[in-house]
Formats: structure tokens, C-alpha cells, sequence
């Protein structure tokens, strides 16, 4: 029988390189409590 694999083995994204690299960019600017709480927001869509 076929073992299939989870989707998060391959990451798929629908922004682009620009995109992405911008979002990384805007995480620099945020305190470290605004990063936790968008970790919070961000699991619950997992």
C-alpha cells in the first residue's frame, strides 16, 4: 500500500520571491510581542 506524504513535506507557495522577501522584511520591524502574537494568529489557519 501507497504511504502517502503530508502536504507540509513540500511547500507550496502562492507569493512570489519579491513578495516573501518583503513580508521578511516587514518581521524585522515588529517587537518581539507583536512576533509572538502573530505566531498565535498565524497557527490557528494550520
Amino acid at each position: 500500500m501507497k504511504n502517502e506524504k503530508c502536504v507540509k513535506d513540500e511547500p507550496h507557495s502562492e507569493f512570489t520571491k519579491e513578495e516573501q522577501q518583503e513580508f521578511l522584511n516587514l518581521l524585522n520591524h515588529i517587537t518581539p510581542e507583536q512576533r509572538e502574537a502573530l505566531k498565535k494568529v498565524l497557527k490557528t489557519f494550520i
